[in-house]
C-alpha cells in the first residue's frame, strides 16, 4: 500500500514494472471518502433464527405451516 501518489508512481515505476514478467499494471486510487459506517444493515424488525430456539430441546422450532421432515426410516418427526 502507498502512502500518497508519489509512493504509488514510486512503488509502480521504479519497482513492479521492473519485475521480469510483469508486462502491465493496473491501480485504482479513491479520491476522497463517500461514507463511512461501522454498523452493519441488519433489518431488525425481521425476527431471527434465534427467537424460534426451543430452550429444553436446544433445537430450532419449525416455522409456522413448515412440513416435518422425514427421519432416515421414514417416519415423520414433529
Amino acid at each position: 500500500m502507498a502512502s500518497d501518489i508519489e509512493d504509488l508512481e514510486d512503488l509502480i515505476v521504479n519497482k513492479l514494472s521492473r519485475i521480469s514478467g510483469v508486462f502491465s499494471i493496473k491501480s485504482n486510487l479513491a479520491l476522497k471518502k463517500i461514507s463511512y459506517k461501522t454498523v452493519l444493515p441488519i433489518d431488525t424488525t425481521r425476527p431471527s433464527r434465534s427467537d424460534r430456539v426451543n430452550p429444553r430441546r436446544g433445537m430450532v422450532a419449525p416455522r409456522q405451516g413448515a412440513k416435518p421432515l422425514p427421519s432416515p426410516q421414514g417416519q415423520s418427526i414433529a
